[in-house]
């Protein structure tokens, strides 16, 4: 992966950290107009591609339990989107937050139309596959043409995969509608033994150009707040841990692994 110089895009670096209810980073005006502009018309591009009802890995596809469409960034993805599979942006992050990370990257567009459902409150602690038989440290995309995300299906026979567990989160807002109280939309933070999804602890606005950076641990409980009157887009970026770290950390029941669904083989 390339490596662009990531501080002369930033508009500046009063990144907050916060504490409540779990610990998180939260900025504002995150890229310099220009940058962002072209990151927030890439958006705006695949929208106009339309939605897809079935997965369709050109467009915006409909997500499985979650009201909401969303495209997966290929491996080789360019222009602005591509700096979100840059080395530089993941050890950003990864010493934002203070991870080690296994250089293994997780980034889709996520899209809500008007009215979507509220998502259900959780931590993001899942299980992910990467092409390769180890973790190379350098950034590996996640790649659907080699191997499934979810459950490691790899679609040439003898492809060497790995597994590793989602160690932090990134929520970048961007090409939404101007935002007032209301409008719904927000990212939802919860303290332990909230599960009113309308009641969160904190909420975190979906103002273009602004982000979302927390660890994934069990305590970092978090959802999606029901938009009323516009769309919400974001990209949602995922770094990772080995799996023995995580289970040291959190304990195995913590780590989450997709359910098939009940058509598929396996």
């Amino acid at each position: 992966m390339s490596t662009r110089n990531v501080p002369a895009l930033l508009a500046h670096r009063r990144w907050w950290f916060c504490t409540q209810p779990f610990p998180h980073v939260r900025a504002t005006d995150v890229f310099a107009p220009g940058f962002y502009g072209e990151m927030e018309d890439s958006i705006r591009g695949l929208l106009r591609n339309g939605l897809a009802e079935q997965s369709d890995g050109s467009r915006l596809s409909r997500m499985s339990s979650y009201d909401a469409f969303g495209w997966t960034l290929p491996p080789d993805t360019g222009g602005a989107l591509g700096l979100f599979h840059d080395q530089e942006w993941h050890d950003l992050l990864a010493r934002l937050i203070g991870v080690e990370a296994t250089g293994d990257v997780n980034c889709a567009v996520h899209h809500h139309r008007p009215g979507a459902d509220h998502g259900r409150i959780h931590c993001d602690l899942g299980v992910g596959w990467f092409p390769g038989a180890t973790p190379s440290g350098t950034v590996t995309p996640s790649d659907p043409a080699r191997c499934s995300y979810r459950y490691g299906d790899v679609r040439q026979a003898g492809e060497p995969v790995h597994e590793a567990v989602r160690a932090v989160t990134m929520i970048f807002y961007a090409a939404n509608a101007p935002w007032a109280p209301g409008d719904g939309g927000e990212t939802g933070l919860y303290l332990p033994g909230q599960s009113a999804v309308t009641a969160p602890a904190v909420r975190v606005p979906p103002l273009n150009n602004s982000l979302l950076v927390f660890e994934n641990t069990p305590r970092a409980r978090h959802a999606f707040v029901a938009n009323q009157r516009s769309p919400r887009n974001s990209v949602i970026l995922w770094l990772h841990r080995p799996v023995e770290q995580a289970r040291l950390l959190f304990g195995q029941g913590e780590l989450f692994r997709w359910p098939r669904p009940r058509d598929s083989a396996g």
